[in-house]
């Protein structure tokens, strides 16, 4: 924003006390009361008072704009200027509601003295040095304000009358055509007087009547002492008077509330019927039946879980359904940990697999006897007097037979467990006794079997060893090695830690033949070449006079829509919409080095690295008047390489930026990040604040604002090849040229 001279008013250190928070807050409210006196008709297009409040709750908090606007100046070029500055200054003040006060007051400044400087330029001056304006914001308990020509503030406070308008003159370095420069800044009280006036209300009152009356009279008889006075006495004035009252508001205790149910208004339950009775029964009945049938279930896998796992210690065991528990001994009860048993190699054989050789043995079983029912019933069949105890010994064969099946994993985890103990004999005999069958009666019952059961036998014995086997062979799951991942390098991203860094995947062409410089004018881009100059937008080009071929200086100025070239000392324009050139005066020495133009409203800039000196030469018939020398202090700046203008001049000067306003050096520094920004070129727009900086060596385009806060920074490793850039702020696109030609990419 605009660099206005503040000067700060009222500051009045208040000894703070502690206050209870319960106490009431208070909030400064002003009141306003105008007297506009116009009593000629054609007086009244140049003198108006603005009060313009907050329409809306998002305005609140950029308070009440107000202001006087009076030209001195009667002619018909100037009646509608009042009305133009106040429109400009309202519309823009409300329009950013995301800023503050200040911000926005210097927005509406800034682009108040943006038109009146292009009234200029259409050759409407008459105003120029006739405006008496005076406009201010009062937001809380702040008030900015800024005036030009002999309007005035007053500020009443207790007994204290004092006009706060009166700045120090600063003739030799004001722009008539920046009509608002300085602000005034400041704090109000309660019961403050303001008083906002044209110079006609001193020609009937001096400034010790006025204090005189405001102390002696109350609010309403002082503004009617005004108002009788001037509307008596005067042809025309402008007066608004602003009483600040003090609004209270209380602030209510927050007492405990009582704690109630938490009730979820998007939840199923939120518009649920309550139930009836009988509902509340049917639904009891149902709610005990399905608790019964999951303690049931849950009973039953208890159940299924006690035949394998032992409660006290976890682990695994098989437990027999035929044995009678009774005659079990402690030593009996084999307690089976597969890890320990399998090793670490085979620890992936859980319960399940153990479980499955159980039922394996169950199932064989069940196979076997249907097998031999089978068998019988075909001996009954073909030897009728076959009798029942011999068809019994079949059955006492296939107990005998899986016994030792059932009992195989038991004996094995026994001797892993036991084995020392084992060979001593202790508890060998006992063991073998119950888990290996009785021979002598094994071989009793075989020489009664014939032939077919015999064959029977065999294959029943076949699928008691081999079946569980196979299902244990197929349960056992190979470990798997852990597969090692070789950690990668780690990528490192450029500017991966810097702020606000955005990515530009791919540069898109917009022109693909070299060009040399490119220049913004009023938001129509043109590159130049040796011989041409490029409209990038319609693709078309015009011819460079021999002359000016391949020219040391490329610029534009927008308030004329020209184009100018300058080579050895001369200097010719362009007008883009005619397509003609044309000679133009402006006076250079033989002993000045000037490596950069550019252009503010109708000035040229010219930067002497010889001289380090920055030179501002107006406009005139025929082309440029007189140099002047800016800079109102000595600087160093032999080794600038580029500059820019906006409010401020931004120059390049040993890879650092400076900032400078009036001819005088302002403190500015970017904002620290993670790779330092190293300037090559720079971009800014007479009406727009914000700064942006082509960095080659780290491939960036950083966007600054007035301060030096980074807003972005856009990467593409093609922008170190970048030999000139420019931006279009209003469709977000940012221009680049290198030896390929133009390019462009969309900022985010």
């Amino acid at each position: 924003m605009l660099n206005y001279i503040y000067q700060t008013i009222l500051l009045i250190i208040i000894p703070m006390t502690k206050k209870k928070m319960d106490k009431k807050i208070p909030r400064l409210e002003p009141q306003f009361h105008d007297v506009l006196i116009c009593k000629k008709n054609n007086c009244r297009p140049f003198l108006e008072i603005l009060v313009e409040e907050p329409e809306n709750i998002s305005h609140q908090n950029l308070g009440i704009l107000v202001g006087i606007f009076q030209i001195d100046d009667h002619s018909e070029d100037s009646s509608y200027v009042v009305n133009y500055l106040i429109s400009i200054i309202k519309k823009e003040y409300f329009s950013h509601t995301n800023r503050g006060p200040v911000e926005n007051f210097e927005s509406a400044l800034h682009k108040a003295n943006l038109a009146l400087a292009k009234l200029a330029t259409h050759e409407n001056i008459n105003w120029i040095g006739k405006i008496n304006a005076l406009c201010a914001v009062i937001e809380k308990n702040n008030l900015l304000l800024s005036q030009t020509g002999n309007a005035s503030a007053f500020l009443l406070r207790g007994n204290t009358f004092t006009e706060i308008t009166e700045l120090p003159s600063d003739e030799e370095n004001s722009n008539p055509l920046k009509t608002f420069q300085d602000v005034i800044s400041g704090k109000i009280e309660k019961n403050d007087k303001l008083l906002f006036t044209t110079k006609e209300l001193f020609d009937i009152f001096s400034l010790e009547e006025i204090k005189k009356s405001a102390i002696k009279f109350s609010r309403e008889n002082f503004v009617q002492f005004i108002n009788t006075a001037l509307v008596n006495e005067l042809d025309q004035v402008a007066t608004l008077i602003v009483d600040i009252d003090e609004k209270s508001e209380e602030i209510i205790r927050n007492t405990p509330a009582q704690k109630t149910k938490e009730i979820n208004a998007f939840s199923q339950n939120a518009f649920r019927k309550e139930p009836s009775p009988k509902t509340k029964a049917q639904e009891k009945v149902k709610e005990e039946s399905l608790k019964k049938e999951r303690q049931a279930m849950l009973q039953e896998l208890k159940n299924e879980k006690n035949d394998f796992i032992d409660e006290k210690t976890g682990h695994i065991y098989i437990k027999e359904a035929e044995t009678d528990s009774s005659q079990e001994t402690p030593t009996e009860k084999i307690e089976f940990d597969p890890s320990a048993f399998f090793g670490e190699k085979f620890s992936t054989l859980s319960i399940l697999s153990i479980k499955a050789l159980k039922k394996t043995t169950n199932i064989t079983r069940d196979f076997s006897l249907s097998l031999w029912q089978k068998s019988r019933s075909r001996i009954t069949k073909i030897k009728p007097g076959t009798s029942w105890m011999k068809d019994k010994s079949i059955d006492g064969l296939i107990l005998l037979l899986q016994k030792p099946t059932a009992l195989s994993l038991k004996f094995i985890i026994f001797l892993k467990k036991n084995w020392r103990d084992y060979k001593t004999s202790k508890y060998s005999e006992i063991k073998l006794k119950k888990i290996l069958p009785n021979f002598s009666r094994l071989k009793q019952i075989i020489k009664n079997l014939n032939q077919t059961q015999k064959l029977s036998a065999v294959a029943i014995l076949i699928l008691l060893l081999i079946v569980p086997y196979w299902i244990a062979k197929l349960g056992n799951v190979p470990e798997k090695k852990p597969v090692v991942v070789e950690e990668l390098p780690a990528i490192v991203l450029p500017l991966e830690k810097d702020l606000n860094v955005s990515r530009i995947e791919k540069l898109n062409e917009v022109y693909p033949i070299t060009v040399a410089k490119i220049i913004n004018l009023n938001n129509k881009f043109f590159a130049l070449s040796d011989t041409e100059i490029i409209d990038l937008e319609n693709k078309k080009s015009l011819s460079i006079p021999n002359d000016f071929q391949n020219p040391e200086l490329f610029l534009g100025m927008d308030d004329l829509n020209l184009i100018f070239l300058i080579k050895n000392n001369q200097t010719i324009s362009l007008s883009p919409t005619t397509g003609k050139f044309q000679n133009n005066t402006l006076a250079l020495s033989s002993g000045e080095k000037i490596i950069a133009a550019k252009t503010y409203l109708t000035y040229i800039y010219l930067l002497d690295t010889n001289n380090s000196q920055l030179y501002r030469v107006p406009r005139a018939e025929g082309g440029f008047g007189e140099k002047a020398s800016w800079l109102k202090e000595k600087l160093d700046l032999s080794t600038a390489t580029d500059f820019v203008i906006n409010e401020n001049i931004f120059i390049i000067n040993n890879q650092t930026i400076l900032k400078l306003f009036r001819g005088k050096k302002l403190d500015f520094s970017i904002e620290n990040t993670a790779t330092t920004i190293l300037p090559d070129k720079l971009y800014a727009k007479n009406t727009s604040t914000n700064l942006y900086v082509l960095d080659k060596v780290n491939a960036r385009i950083i966007k600054l604002d007035a301060t030096g806060k980074i807003l972005a920074q856009y990467y593409n490793q093609a922008i170190t090849t970048t030999t000139d850039f420019s931006v279009n702020e209003d469709a977000n696109l940012v221009y680049l040229l290198d030896t390929t030609g133009v390019k462009s990419f969309e900022m985010n």
